[in-house]
């Protein structure tokens, strides 16, 4: 039989039939919505996106790779130091913590282990990004060699983390690593880290579109500083957190290289340079108690990123940050699966045509594009500080509620938990002071009050335990134990 045998149904049809399934029920009790408030229909088809333009802004097609293989990275920290074997993403200790390399160490007891020539370094120093360039420098004097790869600097998004405002200091320091960053071949120096926006518990639409007003924000003052937007833009590439909602993750990766589209052809470049994209596996939404079901969460928003287009991915252990050999191993092996045995890199563009998901691109860009519009009202990214803080931690309230409230779902979590719960222990809680002044419950408090199940303790605590207290940068992993 051929297609041309079957009618075609249409969209009433297809409703009606549901609702004839129903009996009772009201058709409209399964429409979902999501975090951004867009309606989820049970069904779509091609009459759902014949009103979508996806070339809509300007000079999108420029701005895409034409391939659709990606680099694999591997997270490295103190505790890992002697898995070198593929690309890396080496985290010093300023960005993390205690787990960190310790930024004073000698870079030729890092590298070790690592042929530079074949891979790519990802260093994630946070606001360390100078005196990391300075040890690439002389890393590369002394051996005569290259490092290839990019550095995280980033100290708009960096100190908005940390409750703070980057200055023109900072913005000087950022133009310096960028120059610097210019002149080394095939190194990126600015990484505009939108992961943390998710992590802090933004939505879609918030995470693209702070990012990207933080990335017009260093064009703005770069340029002012003497830099042209080709040696900006040529040095730029954009981390997102990849969560487990699969298809708006998709979704939010083709709407980003659209979004950047239309900045690039906002701002009058002499040509559009292609988005660099690097995917990151979420922390939030990973398990402590309940670590193993993180490696299914993990492959989930691997075929994610990878089905979005990103160039670069970072796929954290499941037992993160502890990060054993077996864990670096798994996170290393689901790389290879999807490539090897999947083929996940045989396919340009899988998700084009879908009209589920070319409808979500087309809403998440253009609400986007709205916030956008919206922040650089306020005079941009640094001037609307307070606005982007207060909508982050809305949002960020809203999610905690939910996951306590089991509105939304994590297995092991908030569902389907480990039977053997640790014991209740009863500690004294000692309180720290933030740079706001208020009581902020420390990060081990709050994993032990999750490892008894102590909602109620752990749901008092989170008032403070957010970014208008200077929140760490992955505090959104204490609803997850």
């Amino acid at each position: 039989m051929l297609f041309s045998d079957f009618q075609p149904a249409s969209h009433q049809q297809w409703k009606d039939k549901i609702s004839q399934e129903l009996k009772e029920r009201d058709f409209s009790e399964i429409v979902s919505q999501t975090d951004e408030n867009f309606d989820i229909l049970p069904f779509y088809q091609q009459a759902d996106t014949a009103h979508l333009d996806m070339n809509c802004f300007s000079h999108s097609k420029e701005c895409f790779y034409p391939q659709n293989t990606w680099k694999s990275f591997l997270p490295i920290n103190n505790n890992s130091l002697e898995h070198g074997t593929q690309n890396l993403e080496l985290i010093f200790d300023n960005f993390q913590g205690n787990s960190g390399i310790s930024i004073e160490q000698d870079l030729d007891l890092v590298l070790k282990n690592i042929q530079v020539q074949n891979v790519d370094l990802c260093f994630t120093a946070g606001l360390q990004s100078i005196a990391t360039l300075e040890l690439i420098k002389k890393y590369n004097q002394k051996h005569n060699t290259t490092i290839r790869g990019s550095i995280d600097n980033d100290p708009i998004i960096e100190l908005f983390i940390r409750g703070q405002i980057a200055s023109s200091d900072d913005i000087t320091r950022c133009k310096n690593v960028v120059e610097s960053c210019a002149k080394l071949e095939n190194f990126t120096g600015l990484s505009v880290q939108g992961q943390n926006f998710q992590e802090l518990g933004a939505n879609k639409v918030q995470e693209l579109a702070f990012t990207f007003t933080a990335a017009i924000e260093y064009c703005d003052k770069l340029t002012d500083l003497g830099l042209s937007y080709e040696t900006i833009v040529s040095n730029m590439q954009f981390s997102f957190g990849i969560s487990g909602n699969y298809f708006l993750e998709i979704a939010k990766l083709r709407a980003a290289k659209l979004l950047w589209a239309n900045i690039a052809s906002q701002l009058n470049m002499s040509q559009c340079f292609p988005i660099l994209l690097h995917g990151k596996t979420s922390i939030y939404n990973k398990s402590l108690q309940d670590s193993h079901n993180n490696i299914i969460r993990a492959t989930i928003e691997a075929m994610a990123a990878i089905s979005g287009g990103c160039h670069g991915l970072t796929i954290y252990p499941y037992d993160y940050p502890t990060s054993s050999k077996q864990g670096l191993r798994i996170a290393k092996n689901i790389h290879h699966i999807l490539k090897e045995e999947a083929f996940f890199d045989q396919c340009l563009n899988a998700a084009s045509g879908a009209y589920y998901i070319e409808q979500l691109t087309q809403q998440l860009a253009n609400s986007a594009w709205k916030l956008i519009q919206q922040v650089e009202e306020k005079g941009g990214f640094l001037q609307a500080t307070d606005f982007i803080r207060e909508s982050i931690t809305a949002q960020r309230q809203k999610k905690e509620q939910d996951f306590l409230q089991k509105k939304a779902i994590l297995v092991g979590v908030n569902k389907y938990e480990m039977d053997n719960k640790p014991e209740k222990v009863s500690q004294p809680v000692e309180e720290t002071t933030t740079t706001y002044g208020k009581p902020l419950i420390t990060p081990q408090q709050v994993k032990e009050a999750l490892k008894m199940h102590d909602y109620n303790t752990i749901a008092k605590s989170l008032c403070s335990y957010s970014i208008e207290n200077s929140l760490p940068k992955y505090a959104p992993t204490t609803l997850a134990e």
